[in-house]
């Protein structure tokens, strides 16, 4: 999918559930290009659009995401002030992901997580 380190085109992978974007969009009765349009960064004046209510409501409805999560991808991408303001794409999309992890699992992510930063201070360490 074009633009993949969008914050957009990681929701739509996230809700996509392996279906193209024209799957997507034939599944919903909607025209061809009505949600590609905007996943595509050549397309005029993309990169700094957020489109109208109507056109986030038909992404939310189409993928099966939340209203928010929509416009919040979309003001993200925009370059606008938002939610998470300080995240790249990539950060959101592993904080959805932990998320969506059982307690137990968090715990176990977070002792790995604690196991990388010790190596990393031992190995910056090394190097003085």
């Amino acid at each position: 999918m074009a633009g993949q380190d969008t914050h957009l085109a990681r929701l739509v992978l996230r809700h996509a559930g392996g279906r193209s974007i024209k799957e997507i969009e034939r599944a919903n009765g909607l025209n061809e290009g009505a949600l590609g349009y905007y996943l595509k960064p050549s397309s005029p004046g993309r990169k700094h659009l957020v489109p109208r209510l109507d056109v986030m409501e038909r992404f939310a409805t189409a993928l099966g995401a939340s209203l928010d999560e929509v416009s919040q991808a979309f003001v993200r991408d925009a370059g606008l002030r938002g939610g998470n303001d300080d995240y790249t794409a990539q950060e959101c999309e592993l904080l959805h992901r932990f998320r969506g992890l059982h307690e137990v699992d968090r715990a176990r992510l977070l002792a790995i997580v604690d196991v990388f930063e010790q190596h990393q201070h031992r190995n910056a360490e090394d190097v003085r």
